[in-house]
């Protein structure tokens, strides 16, 4: 508002002069028309419009001021709220001599035709204010050239404001041509069909913020190659950049961050969309952030500040040495310092030197890679809640004195964990390769439920220290099975061809399909008459149409959608009731729950969650515990052992497939020859085929590959081997088949064709090459009685016979003759022939034996005694 107020000193609302004189225009006022107010009008004066239809179009020839009903209500976020207009259809021109002028709380359609260019209000002069203006359906009628606008501030139009106007369905909106320092700012540019705003290459110095820009074909065109400063305007586009393609896309050079993200113009978003480095002592602050897709934001010995991040696919935010500051919603803040690489908006760090963890309570989801040697410490808060710990070597992981740590439901690799402080919380966490080492001075730390894979040794606690490592009467084991009132997140199978659902539990589908986890129950101490829980998991990937469980429990739904003040892979947290049918609850193993979702059109991974209670947003009286019957009575088990699902892979993006450097071959007698080559056959023996295949995010489904030959048959090729290969620096699986090409293989051309899906079902083909096959081939020789000793050409006839003189096959084929003899291969002769004939329009039919070696190959000569005599 401060940025109004100074708007206002500088175009104030009225011109105040004690000799302006205010003129009514309607048709029961004194002057019927705006054009006879305005020739009536002085210098300095107010022209009232009432609300009405004016069919008319004026120029102003000094300065005036014209109001409509409308003069007080802002048109910036639409026109429900303005009282019935004053429409003018046509236009005003304001020239050089109106200086001043204004035009406020008035609505105007159609324009005026400026050499069939429609426009509403052309602007001449200097310091013309429009204010509080709706413009709609201008430049659309059919003779209407490309340039018709709402408004356009032509050559001398400098410091003109435009404010509080709503710009709809008009060809254009605002066209800047020549004017200098022209400020818009809290306007509506909605549905133009064409741009929103247009500046020239000789429009300076214009400030255009506070705007929102909505479903317009073009938002802005800046025809100049000097970048104009569009930031603070909201495009549409919450979180992502503005278009560059597609609607309400901006063209030409721009400053585009920081935009707002919200329609109510409160939340800024600042965004990197090139490569940028913060250096040795430099420290920025912006409350959200965006890092543009492939773009790396470096933090180098420096301070970068925010409270919101997202990143796009691809793009790093790294920090060498330097430290990120993160804003959390109590109003405190948590430092990470040190040097790691976030993306994935810290759904996944990656810790390449020590760093240290400082400040408020810092709630992360997330997958970190350890680099090994790494130390690690926590010297203020940290929640890490399903988190991967996973180290490429032993990591350390210290907890300082006076620090606090919550680790629940985190799978910790190669990490040795060492505690000195009394505030701390370790439940319900896989260790492998890991260990847990309390020391003294430690007094409350809580560290229990949690399984050692490598046996329960791999906790050490220290004598002197006061340690928790039991609760609801067990506490820490060496396998799955041993844990007690456990609550584990399933997938299930969907029932959909090609979706996998592996044996570590990890469930591969595409983009919209429907999938459903499963709460189940086991290990009970007491028998569980109820349960409730405390779920998250990522908007970005899964949705629910209708968030209602189903399960041979009863149920109740407590509250879906809340969102969660927490950094990584979850956005929204659920919250569910269950109770048993019998009122005493049951020992047994089984099912509780099926929550029904969708995965949504993004890819990636992602995984449902159980979490914390969060005490600022839950319902006080829910947490995710059971209800056991114990002694006729009913208690609360607070801690049941709890395990959040495995992978959810969403890909709907089919694998890649090569044939190079591999091809359909078969060894001729001299080694391997691709026989995919025009010209050259496949003969009897065996066919090799080899192609390569890679899926980056599922994976591809081994069981599924098949080559097979197309022709008049189907022939499927045999799987010999697979094998891993490097190929464009990707790592690819290689597949061998191979055919035996036979007495059963019929002779002709077959398309060879491989197939492969991935895990998610997705299906890949490629044609690896067109094989002919011929299983014989006849060589021949031909000479005719007599025939000149120059070159011709005659076409022979050859009848394949076999040794019953049964005709298998009739070919006539054109032979080129040279000194009587001419030669030609008989591709694919039938099997079983045993006598060829040729013949000639101009010969008599000879007829001699042939027979075929064990590749296939044989010869026959129709020459000097064998020659085809003359006659017919």
């Amino acid at each position: 508002m401060r940025f109004l107020k100074f708007l206002l000193l500088l175009f104030p609302l009225s011109t105040s002069v004690s000799s302006a004189e205010t003129l009514t225009v309607g048709s029961a006022e004194a002057y019927p028309s705006i054009s006879s107010a305005v020739a009536a009008a002085d210098s300095g004066d107010v022209i009232l419009l009432t609300a009405g239809i004016y069919e008319e179009s004026v120029t102003l020839e000094k300065a005036i001021t014209i109001q409509g009903p409308n003069v007080a209500v802002s048109a910036e976020t639409g026109i429900a709220l303005r009282n019935p207009e004053a429409i003018v259809r046509g236009g005003i021109l304001i020239p050089a001599s109106a200086a001043g002028s204004q035009i406020e709380g008035i609505a105007f359609e159609n324009g005026a035709d400026y050499s069939d260019q429609f426009v509403a209000i052309q602007v001449e002069a200097e310091d013309v204010s429009l204010r509080n203006l709706v413009f709609g359906r201008v430049g659309t009628q059919p003779t209407a050239g490309p340039d018709s606008c709402a408004a356009r501030f032509a050559d001398g139009a400098n410091r003109a404001l435009v404010n509080g106007c709503f710009f709809g369905q008009n060809l254009n909106g605002v066209v800047l041509r020549s004017a200098d320092s022209v400020i818009l700012t809290e306007n509506l540019f909605s549905a133009q069909t064409s741009t929103g705003l247009v500046l020239s290459a000789s429009a300076t110095g214009a400030t255009i913020s506070r705007n929102r820009f909505v479903g317009n074909q073009i938002a802005v065109r800046n025809l100049g190659l000097d970048e104009v400063d569009l930031s603070s305007n909201y495009w549409a586009s919450d979180w992502q950049f503005p278009p560059v393609v597609g609607g309400n896309r901006i063209e030409g050079p721009a400053i585009r961050s920081p935009w707002y993200s919200d329609w109510e113009l409160e939340s800024l978003v600042h965004g990197v969309s090139a490569d940028e480095i913060i250096g040795e002592g430099e420290r920025v602050s912006v409350s959200n952030l965006v890092v543009s897709e492939s773009v790396t934001y470096s933090v180098e010995g420096g301070e970068l500040e925010l409270a919101h991040l997202v990143m796009e696919p691809n793009s790093v935010l790294r920090v060498v040495g330097g430290q990120l500051t993160l804003g959390l919603p109590d109003g405190g803040s948590h430092v990470i310092a040190g040097t790691f690489e976030v993306t994935h908006s810290l759904g996944s760090i990656e810790i390449l030197d020590d760093t240290d963890f400082s400040g408020s309570t810092l709630a992360l989801v997330s997958d970190f890679h350890i680099a090994d040697g790494v130390n690690l410490s926590v010297t203020g808060s940290l929640d890490l809640d399903g988190c991967s710990l996973l180290g490429e070597g032993d990591f350390n992981l210290s907890v300082n004195i006076g620090a606090t740590l919550r680790m629940r439901r985190c799978r910790v690799e190669n990490g040795n964990l060492f505690i000195v402080a009394n505030d701390v919380l370790v439940a319900d966490n896989h260790f492998r390769g890991s260990g847990v080492t309390v020391l003294g001075p430690v007094d409350g730390a809580r560290i229990f439920h949690n399984v050692f894979h490598d046996g329960v040794d791999d906790l050490n606690v220290f004598p002197g220290t006061v340690v928790v490592t039991e609760s609801e009467s067990w506490g820490n084991v060496e396998s799955d099975a041993e844990t007690r009132n456990r609550l584990v997140l399933n997938w299930l199978e969907t029932g959909l061809d090609g979706r996998t659902l592996d044996a570590d539990g990890n469930l591969y589908v595409q983009p919209g399909d429907p999938v459903c986890i499963a709460i189940e129950s086991g290990g009970f101490t007491e028998r569980i008459q109820a349960m409730e829980a405390l779920l998250a998991y990522h908007t970005g990937y899964l949705s629910q149409p209708e968030f209602r469980p189903t399960s041979p429990w009863d149920n109740e739904l407590y509250f879906d959608d809340q969102p969660l003040s927490v950094f990584g892979k979850v956005d929204t947290a659920v919250g569910f009731g269950f109770n048993h049918e019998s009122p005493e609850g049951s020992l047994t193993d089984n099912r509780i729950g099926e929550i029904d979702l969708v995965a949504a059109m993004s890819e990636g991974r992602t995984v449902a969650f159980f979490r914390e209670k969060d005490p600022a947003n839950d319902m006080p009286l829910i947490d995710t515990r059971l209800t056991a019957w114990v002694a006729d009575d009913a208690e609360y088990l607070n801690e049941p052992f709890t395990q959040n699902s495995s992978v959810l892979t969403i890909d709907g993006t089919v694998p890649q497939m090569t044939l190079e450097p591999w091809s359909v071959t078969q060894d001729l007698g001299e080694g391997p020859v691709d026989v995919s080559i025009d010209g050259v056959y496949t003969r009897a023996g065996t066919l090799d085929v080899s192609f390569a295949a890679f899926d980056e995010l599922s994976g591809l489904n081994l069981d599924t590959a098949s080559v097979w030959l197309e022709g008049d048959s189907i022939l499927p090729m045999i799987l010999v081997e697979t094998t891993e290969v490097t190929f464009s620096g990707e790592l690819y699986t290689h597949f061998s088949f191979e055919l035996p090409i036979d007495a059963s293989t019929e002779d002709g051309l077959y398309n060879v064709v491989a197939r492969v899906s991935d895990r998610s079902g997705n299906e890949a083909s490629l044609l690896l090459g067109t094989i002919e096959v011929a299983r014989q081939i006849l060589a021949v020789e031909v000479q005719g009685q007599e025939w000149i000793a120059g070159g011709l050409n005659r076409a022979v006839e050859f009848v394949f016979t076999d040794s019953s003189e049964v005709v298998l096959e009739r070919r006539t084929i054109p032979m080129e003759f040279s000194n009587q003899i001419g030669m030609a291969s008989l591709a694919a002769v039938p099997l079983g022939t045993a006598h060829v004939s040729a013949k000639t329009a101009w010969t008599l039919r000879h007829r001699l034996s042939c027979s075929f070696d064990s590749g296939g190959d044989g010869t026959v000569s129709f020459t000097g005694t064998n020659q085809l005599r003359g006659g017919t």
